[in-house]
């Protein structure tokens, strides 16, 4: 079966309901988001009938589709879908058909590759060829650094086309305390650091705010500690924000404006200690004498 977007958006947002600890989620209710998906994306859709969802699920849990643990329960007389355990298509190995479309569009790429306004192809062509299997009878060449276990690379599709389309989301924020808060925001930015996703945004109280102790209306949330996003009408204000000049004089990804900037020296006693931080930079401005 061919992944074409609009399958792609399906199954993600069928995905996500599916993942969802916080709520059950009947057969109505994925129709209803996957449709709220599909008009989101394209205001012309006219959403998916109830033979086309039940043949979603169905190839989700094939195995020539995700071979995905789908478990229908009973809560009183209603029933509900859900995981039977820890799953998401997103860190799923390529199905067969997706590993087709992918080598075709690594062919594709490569025809670019050399030209001056597709350098950065020089480095994707390898790095695709190798993650998706498109060299066969190969071990794998090239190792990458990822966390498997991480909960939040889901919710960037969502994020992306939010920021895209200027959409002002309501996130539902679980802090480290294990609170939840909720709150509308300006989506901006995405960015990975360490090994997380975060998104930066702007927060709606703030940035209506005339109070002088709001120094930066900018907050960052952690992906993996996003409960649940959902778009609203508010009238999207635009950032004016240079993101690489934002990053550019910290580390991580917090940005205090009342904080000074301020130069950090090593001091390696051992003569040779100095050669690790120098190839092991953090930072871009980072050099060493």
């Amino acid at each position: 079966m061919p992944v074409t977007k609009n399958a792609l958006i399906r199954y993600s947002t069928i995905d996500k309901c599916l993942n969802n600890t916080g709520r059950n989620y009947s057969f109505d209710d994925i129709l209803q988001e996957v449709n709220d998906a599909l008009l989101y994306n394209d205001p012309k859709s006219s959403g998916i009938s109830v033979r086309s969802l039940r043949y979603d699920l169905n190839y989700m849990s094939s195995a020539e589709g995700y071979d995905a643990p789908i478990e229908l329960f009973a809560v009183g007389r209603k029933r509900y879908y859900r995981y039977e355990e820890k799953f998401s298509i997103h860190d799923h190995p390529l199905n067969e058909s997706e590993r087709v479309q992918m080598e075709s569009l690594i062919q594709v790429l490569r025809k670019f590759e050399g030209r001056p306004e597709f350098e950065f192809l020089n480095e994707l062509g390898p790095i695709f060829a190798d993650k998706f299997g498109a060299l066969e009878d190969q071990n794998p060449i090239i190792g990458y650094e990822s966390n498997i276990d991480y909960s939040g690379s889901h919710w960037i599709p969502e994020l992306f086309n939010a920021i895209a389309n200027k959409r002002c989301l309501e996130i539902q924020y679980r802090r480290f305390s294990g609170e939840d808060f909720t709150n509308i925001c300006h989506p901006y930015y995405i960015k990975q650091f360490n090994n997380r996703w975060f998104l930066f945004a702007g927060r709606d109280d703030y940035i209506n705010s005339d109070s002088d102790e709001i120094l930066n209306p900018i907050w960052n949330f952690p992906l993996d500690r996003i409960v649940k996003l959902s778009e609203v009408d508010n009238l999207y204000i635009n950032s004016n924000t240079d993101w690489e000049d934002y990053f550019f004089d910290i580390i991580s990804g917090t940005l205090c404006p009342c904080r000074k900037k301020i130069p950090v020296i090593f001091d390696w006693p051992r003569a040779k200690s100095h050669i690790n931080i120098r190839n092991h930079t953090c930072h871009i401005w980072q050099y060493g004498t």
